[in-house]
């Protein structure tokens, strides 16, 4: 036997083939995504201190996409970050998507995951969102 012949059929005794791919239509393709540790100001749960928050209802469109842009740039790891970049072809992925949504949480404003995804830029997803924070 071959040496070729001999790797190949420990391949395949070790890890057959997948026999099924399914693909979702309209899934964004990223790179992986490293983890990175959230930065906290202080020691009590990663929560800010009482009185901190903003009130998200408060909050203009203008305004809304810049806390929106701030907080992709930080998990990006982008010093600047316009109002229609585009999350993912800037590198974002599933996972940072959801800790852009629970830092936007953080913050009071009122957003889920599936958000990002439908509209991925500050200035879309600010439009997309501000209807919800008026209505709380």
């Amino acid at each position: 036997m071959t040496k070729s012949g001999a790797s190949t059929k420990l391949i395949t005794l070790v890890s057959p083939p997948p026999s099924l791919f399914i693909f979702a239509e309209g899934s964004p393709l990223s790179r992986p995504a490293e983890i990175r540790p959230e930065k906290r100001a202080d020691e009590n749960d990663g929560r800010a201190p009482r009185g901190s928050e903003q009130k998200a209802s408060d909050t203009s469109v203008e305004e809304l996409v810049q806390r929106i842009a701030d907080v992709f740039g930080r998990r990006l790891d982008c010093a600047s970050l316009g109002p229609d970049d585009d999350f993912f072809q800037r590198g974002g992925s599933s996972f940072l998507a959801a800790l852009c949504t629970a830092e936007l949480r953080k913050q009071g404003i009122t957003l889920a995951i599936q958000d990002i995804f439908v509209a991925s830029t500050p200035q879309s997803l600010a439009l997309r969102i501000q209807p919800l924070q008026k209505a709380q």
